[in-house]
């Protein structure tokens, strides 16, 4: 071909060359199906503080309604939104940058007021009872696959039933873990 002392290109040599190039292809097929295989849990990182230690994932008063939520606002006493933290893993790994959805029961006290809802950890002011908030609440793991949520809760009046158990869900990449709550009146369950 050209008379420069340069070889022709046969088609050996561009199979040759194809076959370098297969092992990338190759090497990035299981990468995606261990991603599609993943195994999400999720635990509360905080239990003690939640109520862990009453046989319930949550043990939450019914008044928490005094300014911004708080990671160090006990469950069961005080007035703050207290935060839940969470801890998603895939596959036993911490998994960053997933979305996660937490959804309260639908359960409501006499008024029609959500036992308890799940907000921002981040809000500046007080999600006073009437304040209609979605459900799910939609959080994202940090790097270390943690993510916090607060919980507001509903004020119980003279007729309504008390203590209330239930439950919430946490759901991540179409898994759901389900959790339980209950909320009461005064200390230590009345």
């Amino acid at each position: 071909m050209g008379g420069r002392g340069s070889a022709p290109v046969t088609r050996r040599t561009v199979v040759r060359g194809a076959a370098w190039a297969m092992p990338v292809v190759v090497l990035a097929a299981p990468a995606r199906a261990f991603a599609a295989s993943c195994t999400y849990d999720v635990v509360i990182l905080n239990t003690l503080l939640a109520g862990s230690l009453s046989g319930f994932d949550m043990l939450v008063k019914d008044t928490k309604y005094d300014a911004v939520p708080s990671t160090t606002a006990l469950f069961i006493t005080g007035t703050k939104m207290p935060v839940l933290q969470f801890l998603v893993t895939c596959n036993g790994q911490p998994a960053a940058g997933v979305q996660v959805a937490v959804a309260n029961d639908g359960q409501t006290d006499i008024e029609g007021i959500p036992l308890v809802k799940f907000v921002s950890p981040t809000i500046t002011t007080n999600v006073l009872e009437g304040t209609v908030v979605p459900s799910p609440y939609l959080g994202t793991t940090d790097a270390t696959g943690r993510v916090n949520v607060a919980v507001a809760t509903a004020t119980f009046q003279g007729p309504d039933l008390k203590p209330r158990d239930g439950t919430f869900t946490v759901t991540i990449g179409g898994q759901t873990k389900t959790f339980t709550y209950r909320v009461f009146d005064g200390i230590p369950l009345s």
